[in-house]
């Protein structure tokens, strides 16, 4: 509310003191509304009427001249881009990609105010020099139409500050928590105080008894004809402001402290991973990183995902050290670049940090209706098909029933086969939902407890740490130590691992890493332990198993992990760049199928019959499903979720959201239920191609009543 109530106070004082008494009775209404605490949109509505009167005398003389000096104000920008390189050089680096406009007309609006102050105390020189004092000032004509542009350009830049907040836009560099405290500013607090004392004194001086008449004098400029005093003043008067705009257009930033060395390294790197040049970056990294501190190749994968990074704001800064919040320009997620230079010239970059972060809440994002989500949705998702960021498909559905559905790009490339909704997707560890949903199945029937050791259903486990201290509650927690399988022993062995056993076979005889219970780590092989326990407590195989208890009763019809070498209808073809940068079958990633842990497919349709099934108890009953869904150990990623069994809780813009996520190479897939809302994708590209799609539908789901 203080940026209003600041306006606010400003436009009542300079209408109050230069136009006189002719609206006496709104300012008081608005004044007593103002002291009661009004509503913006009520303070709104009479600072717009109480500048109208004023907005259209300076029209009359002020606006075109204006107008020039908006177009001579961007000489500057315009030399920046023909000399100094580009876009990126053309205008400051905080300001934001696509969103520049606004910002430029910040800087304009920001920057005009203390030309109207330098023109104001000409004009007050002037009348003084004339022996005029401060008598004329008061019914000056000049002087109302300055008041009238100082009030327009305080209210647009407030109105404009409003617009780039709402939209997350970094203003860091106008000391927006300053500004915002408008007597405060340096800048401002003179263009207020200096104008206003001086048609103060005016006013008071035009009540004295004997006091001489206001402006009716005429003059002449050089040779022209004589003209109204008060116009040509303005129209001489406004030309000095167009002229003498551009450096005051820019005197927020040449007031600012020189750019540190991490800060002139930071923006060259932004400005190169920004770019779309891979070659160019690598050769930036080489030229600007000292020995070893550059990541290239990782570097530009991430860029790949992301598309780049807006600065959002420098949250720590030193001379050799800069820490800055940047948004992904493909998506609605946050991320923290930590930049380290040496301190001798030529200032190398010894260290850059970059991390995912949380949704900063200072950059909430609007909740829609569901008409504006499925509208915005359907644009987002043609326009990442069209840009080759997305394939697959997306259902949303609401009360269990889709409200939208469509398939995009295509299943098969070689042979043109479109991805619909009756594709298979790989869907990576969403397996593991079933599989947790299996084994409470049997904590629910008795046949096994959740608190048990490994070493009760294995028997013969071959490592004795692990099978007497390690629970099937850590197991489904990932808080057992059991590590993951990946890494150079599955590649070697990869298709010679095709049972649960063979894996237990291959590492079954590594001890925890650490003490089971302490601390959180993603565990495949904790789950592919448990898949092994189903088929010990049941005596089926694994497959058989989730066939008959989970996917059958929840109606899933296309879901299971038949072998990679059993042709299987409609399964598609995962696509990855890794390894050589260009889109190719992920077929020499994939093992020989589906296990507990990952690996299966499924269908966007399957997966919302799943969520179905989960939310009215036809396969876990009210207890073991709350069980199974409720958060219970803290996960290091940004979003503050929390680990149940095979699900996560969290909790996004408002709405509590469980669901789980499966991505590897050539395959990415996501479902979230969030209230009444369940939310699919699966893609045949590398990750986060589904993940980003089902983040931007969580954060704009309309709110809960």
């Amino acid at each position: 509310m203080k940026p209003f109530k600041s306006v606010v106070l400003a436009t009542w004082l300079v209408e109050r003191l230069t136009f006189g008494p002719i609206k006496d009775a709104m300012v008081g209404d608005l004044l007593e509304e103002f002291e009661r605490g009004g509503s913006v949109r009520w303070y709104w509505r009479q600072v717009l009427a109480a500048i109208a009167v004023g907005a259209g005398r300076a029209a009359k003389e002020c606006v075109p001249p204006l107008m020039f000096a908006a177009g001579w104000s961007m000489l500057y920008p315009a030399w920046r881009f023909l000399f100094r390189g580009g876009w990126a050089h053309a205008v400051p680096h905080t300001w934001p990609g696509a969103a520049w406009p606004w910002s430029a007309m910040l800087e304009l609006s920001y920057g005009m105010a203390p030309a109207v102050t330098f023109v104001w105390v000409g004009l007050l020189a002037y009348m003084l020099a004339r022996g005029d004092v401060l008598y004329q000032l008061s019914g000056h004509r000049v002087v109302r139409s300055l008041s009238a542009s100082l009030t327009v350009l305080l209210t647009a830049t407030v109105w404009t500050l409003e617009h780039l907040k709402h939209h997350n836009v970094d203003l860091a560099w106008v000391r927006r928590e300053e500004f915002y405290s408008v007597f405060r500013v340096p800048v401002v607090g003179a263009v207020i105080s200096v104008p206003l004392a001086v048609s103060l004194l005016a006013a008071l001086l035009s009540t004295l008894p004997g006091a001489p008449p206001r402006v009716g004098r005429r003059w002449q400029l050089g040779r022209g004809r004589a003209l109204p005093r008060t116009m040509r003043a303005g129209q001489t008067l406004c030309l000095m402001l167009s002229v003498g705009m551009p450096a005051a257009a820019h005197a927020v930033q040449t007031a600012s402290p020189a750019a540190s060395p991490a800060r002139l390294e930071f923006e060259q790197w932004l400005a190169a991973f920004d770019g779309n040049d891979r070659e160019a970056y690598r050769q930036f990294i080489e030229k600007n990183f000292s020995s070893g501190a550059g990541r290239p190749d990782q570097d530009w994968r991430v860029r790949e995902n992301t598309g780049g990074f807006d600065v959002k704001k420098v949250t720590e800064e030193s001379p050799t050290k800069i820490t800055v919040l940047m948004k992904e320009r493909n998506s609605d997620m946050f991320g923290q670049v930590m930049l380290e230079v040496e301190a001798a010239e030529p200032h190398h970059i010894v260290r850059m940090d970059m991390r995912p972060m949380g949704h900063p809440p200072e950059f909430a994002i609007e909740h829609l209706s569901e008409a504006e989500l499925i509208a915005g949705l359907r644009k987002q998702m043609d326009e990442k098909a069209a840009q080759g960021q997305f394939a697959g498909a997306v259902l949303v559905a609401k009360d269990g029933k889709p409200v939208f559905e469509q398939g995009y790009g295509l299943a098969d490339r070689e042979d043109h086969i479109p991805n619909t909704l009756k594709t298979r997707f790989r869907n990576g560890s969403m397996n593991k939902m079933f599989t947790a949903v299996a084994t409470l199945q049997l904590a629910q029937a008795g046949k096994l407890k959740l608190d048990a050791p490994v070493g009760k259903y294995l028997t013969d486990y071959p490592n004795k740490d692990v099978a007497t201290k390690v629970t099937i509650n850590q197991l489904l927690t990932h808080t057992g130590g059991t590590g993951d399988f990946f890494g150079p022993e599955f590649d070697q062995h990869q298709l010679e691992l095709r049972t649960h056993a063979d894996y237990v076979k291959l590492f079954g005889n590594r001890p925890p890493k650490f003490e089971p219970g302490s601390r959180f780590e993603y565990s495949n092989y904790g789950f592919l332990l448990l898949g092994n326990i189903i088929e010990k407590v049941t005596g089926e195989s694994y497959y058989d198993y989730l066939r008959k208890h989970v996917y059958e009763p929840a109606g899933m019809t296309s879901t299971g992990s038949q072998p990679e070498d059993e042709k299987v209808a409609d399964r598609s073809v995962g696509y990855t760049k890794i390894g050589t940068g260009e889109l190719h079958p992920n077929t020499d990633t994939l093992p020989y199928r589906g296990t507990s842990a990952g690996g299966g497919y499924t269908t966007v349709g399957d997966l919302l019959a799943f969520a179905n099934a989960l939310e009215t108890h036809k396969l876990l009953d009210a207890h073991y499903t709350e069980l199974l869904t409720t958060g219970k150990v803290d996960t290091p990623g940004p979003g503050g979720a929390r680990y149940a069994y095979g699900f996560e809780e969290m909790t996004v813009n408002g709405t509590k959201c469980v669901g789980h996520g499966g991505g590897a190479p050539g395959m990415n897939g996501e479902l979230e239920m969030c209230g009444d809302y369940t939310v699919v994708a699966l893609a045949n590209l590398d990750p986060p191609a589904a993940m980003r799609v089902v983040e931007w539908v969580m954060f704009r789901l309309p709110q809960a009543k």
